[in-house]
């Protein structure tokens, strides 16, 4: 007897997360809610600017909020260059200044962080949804080069407002071996949450076969090589925690899922890691 496939996991999407009984719902800042269709606005934007076009895939809290169904909300959008070549300050500068562009965004930072490897826009002041007036609100926006895709970007559909549109992402794996580094290096309790949600709600079998070979990838040459990297994850699990139970840097649509719930997403994710940095 063949056996029988197991089903592909539902990915929750923003509609979903945000149509949930309200008793399951928390308030939030109507601006932080804001922020999340502001970002997807701003890569839409960004994707349509002739020289950046599809040179650069999309990833961060952001995209799992937009893409993933998460119930966090981010302040910034985190881009990575597909090919590896820097994308200049001017070009996101016209990409942000469009008449469509003039509908969202009413300035771009003066001071902007141009390094060797990335470029940071601290804070583009956009238009608030949910209020009146000239009411205002601030994102940030970065991208880097120094760090090449390991899978080919996919395009992903993102709803904005009445209508839904499409922009490059990294893959669910690759934004989770990326996850995986990022909790090595700074064990916050947002890195936790996302791990959670990467291994409960977004990765599939498949995934989770390629990951060990990822993340191995993506540690080289960017934690110290000495680090036992098991006993690394089980300290930044236990600053985790405090931090988590805290709701540390944590802006939820939905209650946060118990600790045990995701200390065994992070048990899982451990198993993946090799026991040191090639």
């Amino acid at each position: 007897m063949t056996p029988k496939k197991r089903p592909r996991r539902e990915t929750p999407t923003l509609t979903s997360v945000r149509a949930r009984p309200a008793q399951q719902l928390v308030r939030v800042d109507p601006a932080d809610e804001d922020r999340a269709v502001i970002l997807g606005q701003l890569a839409e934007l960004l994707v349509a600017h002739a020289r950046i076009g599809q040179r650069i895939a999309f990833k961060g809290g952001a995209i799992m909020h937009l893409v993933d169904g998460s119930a966090r909300l981010s302040r910034d959008l985190d881009g990575s260059v597909v090919a590896g070549r820097p994308v200049r300050r001017v070009w996101v500068e016209q990409a942000l200044s469009t008449p469509a562009a003039r509908r969202v965004v009413v300035s771009v930072p003066r001071i902007v962080n141009e390094n060797p490897s990335s470029l940071v826009f601290p804070v583009v002041t956009c238009r608030s949804l949910s209020r009146r007036g000239q009411a205002t609100l601030g994102v940030s926006f970065s991208i880097n080069w120094d760090d090449p895709l390991l899978d080919p970007p996919m395009m992903a559909t993102v709803e904005l407002g009445s209508r839904a549109v499409q922009i490059p992402v990294l893959t669910a794996r690759e934004r989770a071996a990326e996850k995986v580094r990022t909790f090595l290096t700074r064990g916050q309790a947002r890195d936790a949450y996302d791990l959670h949600h990467f291994g409960a709600h977004t990765l599939i079998a498949t995934d989770r076969r390629r990951l060990p070979q990822l993340i191995s990838r993506k540690l080289a040459g960017h934690v110290p090589d000495h680090w036992d990297l098991r006993a690394r994850w089980d300290e930044q699990t236990d600053l985790a925690r405090e931090a988590y139970e805290r709701g540390e840097g944590l802006v939820l649509l939905r209650p946060r899922p118990p600790w045990n719930e995701v200390l065994h997403e992070l048990q899982r994710f451990r198993t993946c890691l090799p026991r040191r940095a090639a």
